[in-house]
């Protein structure tokens, strides 16, 4: 199978024990890690945040907790609002409705 394009391999539905491939890069030597799907989701659901050009990005079901960086982003996954972090810590603003 790891001789297989990944064009030719069939789409369907993951499951939770599905293992996908991570690249951890955090000094410039990237390292190969395979991570659960279960694992992933919960990383992202659970303030782990995902940097996305430089800003930390917070996907949760709950208020913003976090302590952020001024610029970093917070997605409420239960009142729907997008929150921009306005000051070091525990100060965000609510940018505006995600729909």
């Amino acid at each position: 199978m790891a001789d297989v394009k990944l064009s030719e391999l069939e789409a369907g539905t993951p499951t939770a024990s599905d293992v996908t491939l991570a690249v951890y890069d955090p000094s410039g030597s990237p390292i190969l890690r395979q991570v659960t799907v279960d694992n992933l989701r919960a990383c992202i659901l659970d303030r782990s945040p995902i940097k996305i050009g430089g800003i930390n990005w917070y996907f949760q079901a709950s208020s913003p907790g976090a302590a952020g960086v001024v610029g970093d982003l917070f997605s409420n996954l239960t009142d729907g609002k997008l929150y921009i972090c306005v000051q070091n810590g525990d100060h965000w603003g609510v940018v505006g409705d995600q729909s």
